[in-house]
């Protein structure tokens, strides 16, 4: 499964393409671009906000001329592009400093794409997005925000077409929208707002909608009192519920839930006001939650969403036995959820003996670029043992541990422990190095909170650092650091 998200490859690849990068995050924190201005191959300029001033979005790939996956995507752009170039606009940037204004010139014209490309070096979007790989698309919606991130080949036509159909339409208002691209066509909801209501609670001042854009898939009641997602099977899709609450004064929104899912990358989140507040994925069983709420209106959406891959267990969410809580009651829920360890930061800390840490200075910020928080560990055995932590912002239900090798992820959850969570990293003497990375996975996004490298040993450490260094200017230097006085032997 983790192949569907990592590249294996050799050392300098995966510094320089790893996919393992800071995603952004909708919902719990809407991205605004700068007002950026491009100068353009062909010696214009062009801003975004000019752009937007007549268009409802614009589409920026990052790419480079060396890619070949780029040069398979630009005609399906460009077709795309003719279609729709009256309400949306495309510009390419690449990411490689090598790509100079006539460069480019050329390759637009040999492939007769007619939008406008940015040379390597005129622009710091790439960096500001921490794009890793090649291509990388975006699109600015007309509030001016990052509302959507593809990493990796766009789709066919057909497909794309359906996203310029759905950030052009009126009735676009950026509060939601599905991880990756539209599916083709979604259930009506048939009329079942009412039902749902009626099935979901006997609370005044709380009703439920559903379905209620072209692309959204409803949820449905059932005869157990809950609704449910009907979605499964889709690739690249959302069933969504909308719960409206009216609250006189400060109270507590209790709930009950279930999902069964294909772990991480197909999940149930939850937004309050348009912040992200939950994520469940995998096999929850059926659980309760709970949220404060103060006084006023406020609007809870439950989003199962998809992503473009596999699908695991029965692939449905399903919630329901809402109730609008006050006083004690309302105490007693908040006081039963449950409790995860926590600390100030998210990190990873290698914790066995033979494991050396080194300090890195790296002024240029490539592997911070690349890896996020990053800790460097040389260890002489096959397994490095890991302590892992996480801030208090970060939900343990969206944490894992990805690795570099493609193996599966790590549910934080999984490896929970008293005051952190502990797991072990085989380490394979025959490659570079492994990459161990504490990320959180939404089904739209993903976040690299920290990085581990660990080599096998110092030597090929030093190897990759020189490389770097020679090969891009780098100018990273290292030292081990003195062992920790509080490090476990063998946990």
């Amino acid at each position: 499964m983790m192949m569907k998200r990592w590249l294996r490859t050799e050392a300098l690849l995966l510094a320089l393409c790893l996919l393992a990068c800071a995603f952004f995050l909708p919902g719990a924190a809407a991205m605004e671009t700068g007002d950026e201005i491009f100068r353009t191959a062909d010696g214009g300029t062009v801003s975004l906000s000019e752009l937007l001033e007549d268009r409802k979005m614009v589409l920026i790939t990052v790419f480079a001329t060396w890619c070949g996956q780029c040069r398979v995507d630009f005609p399906v752009l460009q077709t795309v592009y003719e279609a729709w170039k009256d309400e949306a606009a495309v510009v390419a940037v690449s990411g490689d400093r090598t790509d100079t204004g006539e460069t480019l010139r050329e390759y637009a014209v040999s492939m007769g794409l007619t939008f406008p490309f940015v040379a390597g070096g005129d622009s710091s979007l790439p960096d500001e997005l921490r794009v890793t790989a090649y291509p990388t698309t975006f699109v600015i919606d007309r509030f001016g925000q990052v509302a959507l991130r593809l990493v990796g080949a766009l789709p066919d036509s057909a497909a794309l077409a359906r996203l310029f159909s759905s950030f052009c339409s009126e009735d676009y208002t950026g509060s939601v929208f599905p991880e990756g691209l539209p599916s083709a066509a979604a259930q009506a909801a048939g009329g079942t707002d009412g039902r749902l209501t009626d099935c979901l609670t006997q609370t005044a001042g709380v009703s439920f909608s559903s379905g209620g854009r072209s692309w959204e898939w409803p949820f449905v009641p059932d005869e157990a009192g809950y609704a449910v997602s009907t979605n499964g099977g889709e690739a690249g899709s959302s069933s969504v519920l909308y719960a409206r609450v009216n609250a006189a004064e400060d109270r507590v929104l209790s709930w009950q839930f279930s999902v069964s899912s294909e772990p991480l990358y197909d999940a149930l989140t939850v937004q309050l006001d348009g912040e992200t507040v939950r994520v469940y994925s995998g096999e929850t069983g059926t659980r309760t939650d709970a949220l404060f709420l103060t006084a006023g209106a406020h609007e809870i959406i439950f989003s199962y969403q998809k992503d473009g891959f596999g699908d695991e267990g029965d692939d449905r969410a399903a919630v329901g036995s809402f109730s609008l809580l006050g006083g004690q009651d309302a105490q007693t829920a908040l006081a039963a959820l449950p409790v995860h360890p926590w600390a100030e930061t998210a990190s990873l800390a290698a914790v066995n003996e033979g494991t050396r840490e080194f300090s890195v200075s790296d002024p240029q910020g490539m592997l911070a670029r690349v890896y996020g928080p990053v800790r460097v560990f040389v260890t002489a055995g096959e397994t490095a043992a890991l302590k892992m932590t996480l801030g208090k912002e970060t939900d343990p239900w969206a944490a894992c541990v990805l690795f570099s090798d493609g193996r599966e992820p790590v549910p934080a959850l999984s490896c929970e422990a008293e005051d952190g969570y502990l797991l072990k990293a085989p380490v394979n003497p025959e490659e570079s190095f492994m990459q161990a990375s504490v990320c959180e996975i939404y089904p739209n996004a993903q976040r690299t909170l920290c990085s581990a490298l660990i080599f096998p040993d110092s030597e090929t450490m030093e190897a990759f650092f020189a490389y770097l260094n020679g090969a891009y200017g780098a100018d990273i230097t290292w030292r081990e650091e003195l062992p920790s006085a509080d490090a476990e032997e063998n946990p």
